[in-house]
């Protein structure tokens, strides 16, 4: 099926196939062509037709729009589309974008799992990972594969991000309580809990670190004439909140 190399003829088919898709007719047949088209390695242009057409089919098709990112980027393959279909199933279908991840970190292959980092540090937030039960699970083990898997490519950076990515989260929850925001700090205690249970030893450390830093601060407040009353609710606010009470 010779394509001409034309920015508007590839952007044609793309509209084409995809308006034949979302009216749900040949759906088995166009499926199989793209997949066809994306594993053609003669051709970056049928590369970039199959990217551009599951990208605008990613609402619909999401498991396949995916698995078309990740063989991209495991054969190296440029497509400035990968990242725009992440994030349109990102925002259409959180809690599927989140498994993905999960399983692709858990792959075997370096490149799968860095982009699976890389797409996690960059997309999700606390509330996606404080949504339910499971996304609570997916989303602490994809935290402790980044910080605890030495195997990890650019295991270094990972583990920086991660912590940094903690940190942030940890500060939300502490605004949300601030602010009397009680049921989403408590969904954010939730998810700190089950944390807590893979990574402990991380989070003492860390918690520890960040809240004698508050600390240090407060004093600083205190010698620059802050109010007593703010004073005493930045007291009231303490990361080791966000840890199960050891009994």
């Amino acid at each position: 099926c010779p394509i001409s190399e034309n920015l508007y003829t590839h952007q044609a088919t793309a509209l084409t196939l995809s308006g034949i898709l979302l009216q749900e007719r040949l759906e088995n047949e166009i499926l199989v062509l793209l997949n066809s088209w994306l594993k053609t390695g003669s051709s970056t242009f049928l590369n970039m037709t199959s990217m551009f057409t599951y990208y605008l089919i990613a609402d619909k098709y999401p498991d396949q729009a995916l698995i078309a990112v990740a063989y991209i980027s495991d054969k190296e393959k440029i497509s400035s589309k990968s990242s725009d279909i992440v994030f349109k199933v990102y925002r259409s279908c959180r809690s599927k974008f989140i498994a993905y991840l999960s399983d692709w970190l858990k792959d075997e292959r370096p490149l799968i799992r860095q982009m699976a980092g890389s797409y996690f540090f960059r997309f999700i937030n606390i509330e996606d990972a404080a949504t339910d039960q499971d996304s609570i699970e997916k989303v602490v083990a994809i935290i402790a594969i980044l910080w605890k898997d030495r195997k990890m490519p650019n295991c270094v950076t990972m583990q920086k991000d991660t912590v940094e990515k903690v940190r942030g989260w940890a500060e939300e929850a502490l605004v949300a309580l601030a602010h009397d925001e009680r049921e989403a700090f408590s969904q954010y205690q939730e998810f700190f809990y089950k944390l807590y249970q893979e990574c402990s030893k991380k989070l003492d450390y860390y918690f520890d670190k960040w809240q004698k830093n508050r600390e240090y601060k407060q004093q600083l407040a205190i010698k620059r004439g802050a109010s007593n009353e703010s004073l005493f609710a930045a007291r009231q606010v303490s990361f080791f909140l966000l840890i199960p009470t050891k009994e």
